[in-house]
């Protein structure tokens, strides 16, 4: 099995562009096969796709919890890819309230966090329409939800639309 693996998707020589150079693993743990992300985590340890994005950033996207704390080590949840995206970004992404709960559980959480285009993982969520996923980040702490990935005063206007916000700019300008 090693070899085959091996074979059909070399490690060492990721060829793509950017976004690809996903490996078997980043696919395992993407749809939540936790028995192979535990066979190949054994064989080949932690690697990254092209773009810099691993293994647990993918179980993140997939939702899966366990794939996550399999993959789990020291420094990942600081860890970025070439974009600026963490894991929870990832999960953010993921429509999945399970994954974003047990990661709030760890410490040091910054679910407000820009990667390098400007979104936090709540904005990803408030892209996605997830209240459920923004709620669990948001924990009623004050957070400008008004820098969306539409950005401004038009993101302001889509996320009232999509109910995640209260348009108290309106309250103010009828007074």
């Amino acid at each position: 099995m090693y070899s085959y693996i091996t074979s059909i998707s070399p490690y060492k020589h990721l060829k793509g562009n950017k976004r690809q150079g996903k490996t078997p693993l980043h696919y395992a743990a993407r749809y939540g096969r936790l028995e192979m992300c535990e066979f190949l985590k054994e064989q080949f340890g932690k690697v990254k796709s092209n773009d810099g994005t691993t293994a647990v950033m993918m179980a993140c996207f997939g939702g899966s919890v366990e794939c996550a704390e399999c993959l789990w080590y020291d420094g990942c949840l600081d860890e970025t890819n070439d974009y600026g995206c963490s894991l929870l970004h990832f999960a953010g992404l993921s429509k999945d309230v399970s994954i974003v709960r047990w990661l709030d559980s760890r410490p040091n959480v910054d679910w407000c966090k820009r990667q390098k285009g400007g979104h936090s993982s709540i904005d990803k969520a408030a892209i996605q329409g997830w209240r459920e996923g923004i709620e669990v980040m948001w924990k009623g702490e004050e957070i400008d939800l008004t820098k969306t990935w539409k950005g401004g005063e038009e993101g302001r206007k889509w996320l009232v639309e999509k109910g995640l916000i209260v348009d108290d700019k309106d309250k103010d300008d009828k007074r």
